[in-house]
């Protein structure tokens, strides 16, 4: 099942490589845009996903998935690009910079563990648009969690709210790294 998603997913980005043969266009939110990417960072660790944006909501979306050692884990993010700024061509490509708020929620478990977040994060991302469409994209992103749930508490930035309190840093403080690819239709 998932070696024919990725040959259909595979087809149909050869079959607009070829039919759609412009560059992506300076406004990044005028689009729609389909993507991987590979993540890491505290205290999730590593992770694969996919990213994409649709051109009726100027959001950056993504999802991950991450397991290893008996848990399993899943993370949405959606982000705003308030600022971009072209720095102009390098090379064959166009060099952007971005960043904005967004949102991030994540949650994990496993044999007897789980734990969910819900934050705000900073995005701050390097754009290239290389050939056609296809833009390659690195970003750091730290992240704020509001709150933070699990069989350890229940957190509210990182304070434990009822029995024993005390401050729990994963349940306050997230930071992530992508990096990836996108296609822009």
């Amino acid at each position: 099942m998932l070696l024919k998603k990725i040959i259909l997913s595979t087809t149909v980005a050869i079959a607009l490589i070829i039919a759609i043969p412009t560059k992506a266009q300076a406004a990044f939110s005028d689009g729609d845009a389909v993507g991987a990417m590979l993540m890491g960072g505290y205290p999730a660790g590593g992770a694969i996903g996919v990213t994409g944006q649709s051109s009726k909501v100027p959001v950056m979306f993504g999802g991950t998935v991450r397991f290893g050692g008996g848990w399993f884990g899943i993370g949405f993010t959606a982000d705003w690009w308030g600022f971009k700024h072209n720095f102009g061509p390098v090379g064959d490509s166009d060099a952007w910079v971005y960043l904005g708020p967004g949102g991030a929620f994540t949650v994990d478990f496993g044999s007897g563990y789980w734990f969910l977040t819900a934050g705000l994060r900073m995005p701050v991302g390097f754009s290239f648009i290389v050939k056609q469409n296809w833009e390659i994209f690195i970003e750091i992103a730290p992240t704020v969690n509001v709150i933070a749930a699990g069989n350890s508490g229940f957190y509210v930035f990182g304070a434990r709210i009822g029995e024993g309190g005390g401050f729990y840093l994963p349940g306050f403080f997230g930071f992530g790294g992508e990096f990836g690819f996108r296609y822009w239709f």
